[in-house]
């Protein structure tokens, strides 16, 4: 997809970084939203953008991580809790060879933190995998081993210091504490959406405060579980998300009337 031509503008002459940028933008349209279906259907654009990015610069690192997270979005396209079987693995496999490839290309600035994009990267295509061979019976305990070990290397980075990776740093701790949980292993699982609530956005700090609670629910700790899902309700009220308010309204007030 090449970008309307300028005079005086080269096309390999940094436009690159613009084809990274609109693929950053359709990936955020295309983001999954846990409270409403996802608007869906931008994937396709954002990767168009992000092979554009790298005709120009083969070397392009960030390029190369967009490329991977969208092969790795698209291999849950379609994709529900009763049909996790369904998750494309020959996609976590292109996503996976993108991740690495990212790392062995030119010399991007430090800030960039492209070590630590690939590490939680790899971690998502490492729980997907996980997560469909635990449904399909398969051997989960590896692939759950290696995302395990993908997203400690990002809170680590983050613990020796790298503000930067904050962001990274939460959702890495929310995916151990979403590991943890699927293993029964509770207490750990609250400690590790405790520390993502510290770390990432506003909407994120709600999601996984319902998160939390369900973990609560799951070791009947209801008075603890509505505790979580009032923070959700006041995150969502203080920044205006209405169709989030409703959901996180709605299954607390379930928790309250079930008692505990």
């Amino acid at each position: 997809m090449e970008l309307p031509k300028t005079e005086g503008w080269l096309q390999n002459a940094g436009k690159e970084v613009i084809h990274l940028l609109q693929g950053n933008a359709y990936v955020r349209l295309d983001s999954h939203r846990h409270c409403v279906e996802s608007l869906n259907g931008h994937l396709q654009e954002a990767l168009s953008q992000y092979d554009a990015a790298l005709s120009i610069n083969p070397t392009y690192a960030r390029a190369k991580v967009g490329q991977a997270g969208v092969l790795r979005q698209m291999a849950w396209q379609g994709v529900t809790d009763a049909s996790l079987d369904k998750i494309d693995v020959g996609k976590l496999d292109e996503a996976a060879i993108a991740y690495e490839a990212a790392l062995h290309l030119g010399t991007p600035p430090e800030s960039a933190n492209i070590d630590t994009k690939v590490h939680f990267g790899l971690g998502q295509v490492y729980y997907a995998r996980f997560i469909r061979a635990l449904v399909t019976q398969g051997d989960w305990s590896t692939p759950m081993t290696q995302a395990r070990t993908e997203c400690e290397q990002v809170v680590r980075e983050y613990d020796s210091g790298n503000a930067r990776v904050n962001n990274l740093a939460g959702h890495a701790h929310a995916r151990l504490g979403l590991l943890a949980w699927q293993v029964k292993d509770l207490e750990l699982a609250v400690e590790h959406y405790t520390h993502a609530i510290e770390l990432v956005t506003p909407y994120y700090q709600a999601y996984y405060s319902t998160r939390l609670g369900e973990v609560y629910v799951d070791n009947g700790q209801i008075e603890l579980a509505i505790e979580a899902y009032d923070e959700a309700i006041y995150i969502a009220e203080f920044y205006g998300d209405e169709e989030c308010l409703l959901v996180f309204a709605a299954r607390r007030n379930e928790l309250s009337e079930a008692g505990p």
